[in-house]
């Protein structure tokens, strides 16, 4: 008996459930997936998220701290480094 147990045991999977090593057919959606205005679409809604966060978040949430949280002065850069690092 093995010290841990298999995941499919656990989780009450068999071995029906694992992934198909079939790759003579194309994969679900690989059509669409694979258009390039989708491609392109996925990369801008991607790039306007950074830079939605970092261009506007990060300028005014020393502000947001001070105005609405009431951290004290002093520990504004301690709180701001916190979330930022928290957020990634």
């Amino acid at each position: 008996m093995p010290l841990i147990p298999p995941l499919h045991s656990i989780f009450g999977f068999n071995q029906a459930t694992t992934m198909p090593t079939d790759y003579s057919k194309p994969p679900i959606g690989l059509k669409w997936r694979s258009n390039t205005l989708f491609i392109i679409s996925t990369v801008g809604i991607g790039l306007f998220t950074d830079l939605f966060l970092y261009g506007i978040v990060v300028p005014i949430l020393p502000f947001i701290l001070t105005d609405r949280l009431a951290v004290p002065h002093d520990k504004i850069q301690t709180y701001t480094s916190a979330l930022l690092a928290c957020c990634g």
